[in-house]
């Protein structure tokens, strides 16, 4: 595990990603690639729709949540070659890539997961990648870690996730898996 929440971020936005790590004996690992320092970063890991929707909400403004979230991502898109690697949450990945088996779990769409995970050249290290897309609900509902679960064969009581926003703490509490909170080191039991 790390011992220490180092971020190394160009733009106080660097990518949230989550790795899903399995040992041989089943316990899942979900770690954080980076990290992201802004107002809604307490609405890390919702759908950007939901996340301009509840903003426009607070601030009682009318908009069009998936053209916002469009254009949010296109502007991501555009940036991505900023992104940096947590370079302590992907040691943990290589120190476990070959031993045993490792996916991404995250609340981002597909196609930006996997951009950042090729821009900071760990896309290699994990064999599933489970997004938005893979699932009804997201967090603070449990499904994309359920579903990491699922896909790499792994009980999720036998289950931590490393994460990094309130949102993934409650999600990983909600599918009864162990929760190791990067930002303050601090370990949060399902069962407490």
């Amino acid at each position: 595990t790390q011992s220490a929440f180092l971020p190394t971020s160009v733009s106080k936005k660097t990518v949230r990603s989550s790795a899903c790590t399995s040992s041989g004996d089943g316990c899942v690992t979900v770690t954080v690639i980076g990290s992201v320092r802004s107002p809604s970063y307490s609405m890390g890991g919702m759908r950007s729709e939901e996340i301009v929707r509840v903003l426009a909400e607070e601030q009682s403004v009318e908009v069009d949540s998936e053209a916002v979230a469009m254009k949010k991502e296109a502007i991501f898109a555009e940036r991505i070659k900023h992104v940096e690697a947590r370079e302590d949450i992907c040691a943990i990945a290589r120190h476990y890539h070959g031993k045993t088996p490792i996916a991404v779990a995250s609340g981002g769409d597909k196609q930006g997961v996997t951009a950042q995970l090729k821009q900071i050249d760990m896309r290699k290290y994990f064999e599933v990648i489970v997004t938005a897309e893979d699932t009804e609900l997201h967090k603070p509902h449990p499904d994309v870690f359920l579903e990491t679960a699922r896909q790499l064969d792994v009980n999720p009581a036998r289950c931590i996730v490393f994460e990094d926003s309130p949102l993934g703490l409650e999600a990983a509490a909600r599918a009864s898996m162990d929760c190791y909170d990067v930002r303050d080191d601090s370990l949060h039991r399902a069962n407490d």
